[in-house]
C-alpha cells in the first residue's frame, strides 16, 4: 500500500517492516531493530515511534503503549507483536492531527443513474442496469471489399488471465480499453512522484472521461477531535472509549484539497473498488501522511453508534446515505454486467458430406463459411480433431470497435528465439516443439509469445481472409458488428509474420486467398486493407523493411 502510493506521490511516514524470520532465523527480529535503530542518517527512524500489527485492521494488537519513546520501549512492543502475530510494522509517529476522507467511486451522470438503475432492479430484474460498454467507432478503413465469410484455422493465443474453463470473457469490460478492471479514473494521467491534482474533490474533467463509467470522488474530510491523554486510535479507544472522540468537517479549504488529493491519488494506486477510506495524519508544518486505505471501512452503524464514514455522509444533502447506498449497488451491478462474458471458447465443428455421417471433411480445406458451422460447449470429447478445432464464438452482440480479446495490460507467454532454438531446435523431435512452431507469433525479431500452459487461458482465434476482428494495439477489437453465434476470426497475415505453415483457406469469402502462408504480410493488398494501425507492431516494421506502405 504504502509503495503504491508514494508512487503516485503521496507521503508516507518512515516505517520499518520487521518480521519474526530472517534468511538466518531470528535474526530477522534483530536485524529490523537495528534498522529502526540507526542514526537517521543512515535510515534509521525518529522517536517517537509507534508499533503496530504487521498487517492489521480496527487497531487490533494496538494499545497506548504502542507510542514508544525510546529502544527499550521499542523492543517491549515489537516482541509482543512478533509473538503474537509473526511481525510488527514500525513507523515514525506523525505528530499533529488526524484526518479520514471517504472516496467513492460514482456512476457518471450522477445521481439520476443510480436513482434510475436502483429503481429498475428493485422487483429482481436488472435490464435497467446499463453496462456502460458503448459504441466505439471503428477506425476509417474499408471494410468493405470482400465478403463475410470465416475461416476454421486455428490462430495461436497468448495468456489470457482470469477465465473459466469453458467460458473466456475476451474483455471482461470491453468499453474500457484505458485501464483494467477496477481501477480508478485517471490512471493513464497520473504520474510516478508527481501527479495530476484533483481539484474539488472530484477526478477533472478531461481525465474524467477516459474510458472509465465510473468517476472517483473524494468526500468531505473530516478531523478526528482526541480527548486530552490522547493521540491516537488504539484499540481501547476505537471500541470501548470512542465516545470520547469526536468528528468535525476540515474547516481549511487549502487543507480539505490536499488530503482530497492525496485519497484520490491512494484510492487509484490501490486500484481501489466501490469505496474506501483513506486516514491521514498532518504534521505541524502542514505535511499530509497517509497513514493506510481501509478498503472494507465500517458504514452504516446504527444511529449513535455512527464512525466517521456515517459522520461524512451527514455533511452533505446531495452525498447523503441514500445516496451512497444508490450509488454502492448501481456501481456493483453496473461492474457485474461488464464481467459478463461475450466471448466464449467452444468445439467449433466442421461440415460433414451430406448423407454421410461418417465422411470426414476435406483435408485440404481449413475452414468454412460461418453459416454452417456447428458449437460444442462441452469438453469437445465427443468430437474428434479432425472433426474440428477450438476457437471463440460470440454469446452476445458485439459492436464495432468493442474489445473482442484484451491484450492490453495483461500478461502474455513469451520466449527468446534463442531459448526455443536450443530447447527445441529445428529438425528435432517432440510434440512440445510441434506445439511452439504451430501457435509461437513474433513480437519482434527475438521475442515471440507463445501459448500458456493453461488451457484455461487459451483464446484460439480462428483465420478468415475477411475477419470479423483486427488489432488495436495490443487488443483484438471487432472489424464490425458481431451477432452471437458468430466464430471470431482474424486475419493471419496481420500478425503471424514468417511463423506458421502454410493451409488452403476455406473461409467463403470474396476475397478468399485460398492458400495461407507465413509471407502474406507482404502482400501489398495488406496495407490498403488493415493500414497500420490494424496489424501488429511487428509485421508493420517488417513491411517498412521491405519498403512497403503500411
Amino acid at each position: 500500500m504504502k509503495m503504491a502510493a508514494q508512487q503516485l506521490g503521496v507521503t508516507v511516514p518512515a516505517w520499518v517492516d520487521i518480521k519474526r524470520f530472517g534468511p538466518m532465523g531470528h535474526e530477522g527480529v534483530e536485524k529490523g531493530l537495528a534498522e529502526v535503530l540507526a542514526p537517521p542518517e543512515q535510515g534509521g527512524l525518529r522517536f517517537p515511534l509507534i508499533v503496530k500489527h504487521p498487517s492489521g485492521y480496527s487497531s487490533v494488537g494496538m494499545t497506548k503503549q504502542s507510542k514508544v519513546y525510546n529502544a527499550e520501549e521499542l523492543r517491549q512492543q515489537v516482541d509482543l507483536l512478533v509473538k503474537q502475530f509473526g511481525g510488527a510494522l514500525v513507523e515514525e509517529f506523525i505528530e499533529g492531527r488526524e484526518f479520514t476522507v471517504l472516496v467513492v467511486e460514482e456512476p457518471k451522470g450522477g445521481e439520476g443513474n443510480a436513482s434510475a438503475a436502483v429503481t429498475a432492479t428493485s422487483g429482481g430484474a436488472t435490464a435497467g442496469v446499463t453496462a456502460g460498454t458503448g459504441t466505439a467507432t471503428a477506425d476509417a478503413v474499408d471494410t468493405t471489399d470482400c465478403g463475410t465469410g470465416n475461416g476454421t484455422a486455428s490462430a495461436p493465443s497468448g495468456a489470457v488471465s482470469g477465465a473459466a474453463a469453458d467460458a473466456i470473457t475476451s474483455d471482461p469490460d470491453s468499453s474500457r480499453e484505458c485501464t483494467t478492471l477496477g481501477t480508478a479514473t485517471a490512471t493513464t494521467k497520473s504520474e510516478s512522484g508527481s501527479g495530476t491534482s484533483f481539484k474539488g474533490g472530484e477526478a477533472p474533467k478531461d481525465v474524467e472521461d477516459d474510458g472509465e463509467p465510473f468517476r472517483v470522488v473524494a468526500y468531505m474530510p473530516v478531523e478526528c477531535a482526541f480527548a486530552p491523554g490522547e493521540d491516537f486510535k488504539h484499540f481501547q479507544l476505537k471500541w470501548h472509549d470512542y465516545d470520547t472522540c469526536s468528528w468535525h468537517p476540515c474547516s481549511d479549504p487549502k487543507l480539505a484539497e490536499q488530503l482530497k488529493d492525496a485519497a484520490l491519488k491512494t484510492f487509484i494506486a490501490m486500484h481501489g473498488v466501490s469505496y474506501g477510506r483513506c486516514d491521514f495524519r498532518v504534521d505541524t508544518a502542514g505535511e499530509v501522511y497517509l497513514l493506510e486505505m481501509n478498503s472494507n471501512c465500517g458504514m452504516l452503524y446504527p444511529p449513535g453508534l455512527h464512525g466517521s464514514g456515517d459522520f461524512i455522509l451527514t455533511l452533505d444533502p446531495h452525498r447523503d446515505h441514500m445516496h451512497f447506498i444508490r450509488t454502492i449497488i448501481t456501481t456493483a451491478l453496473q461492474r457485474y454486467q461488464m464481467r459478463q462474458p461475450k466471448v466464449v471458447r467452444e468445439f467449433v465443428r466442421r461440415p460433414r458430406a451430406a448423407g454421410d455421417k461418417a465422411t470426414p471433411p476435406a483435408a485440404d480445406c481449413a475452414g468454412t463459411d460461418t453459416a454452417t458451422i456447428g458449437h460444442s460447449r462441452g469438453s469437445g470429447s465427443n468430437g474428434r480433431s479432425a472433426d474440428g478445432e477450438w476457437g471463440m464464438v460470440a454469446v452476445a452482440p458485439i459492436s464495432t470497435g468493442e474489445v473482442v480479446r484484451r491484450g492490453e495490460q495483461l500478461p502474455l507467454t513469451v520466449a527468446s528465439r534463442g531459448w526455443m532454438g536450443r530447447c527445441y531446435p529445428a529438425g528435432g523431435k517432440g510434440l512440445k516443439r510441434t506445439l511452439l512452431q504451430m501457435e509461437a507469433y513474433p513480437l519482434s525479431d527475438e521475442i515471440w509469445v507463445t501459448r500458456s500452459d493453461d488451457p484455461s487461458s487459451w483464446a484460439p482465434l480462428h483465420h478468415s481472409c475477411d475477419p470479423n476482428t483486427w488489432f488495436r494495439g495490443l487488443d483484438v477489437v471487432a472489424r464490425r458488428d458481431i451477432q452471437p453465434g458468430e466464430v471470431i476470426t482474424i486475419d493471419f497475415a496481420t500478425f503471424r509474420a514468417g511463423s506458421m505453415e502454410p493451409f488452403d483457406c476455406c473461409c467463403g469469402a470474396a476475397c478468399c486467398r485460398g492458400r495461407v502462408t507465413g509471407d502474406d504480410y507482404l502482400g501489398p493488398w495488406l496495407g490498403e486493407r488493415y493500414g497500420s494501425s490494424h496489424v501488429s507492431a511487428y509485421v508493420a516494421e517488417r513491411r517498412r523493411r521491405a519498403g512497403l506502405s503500411v
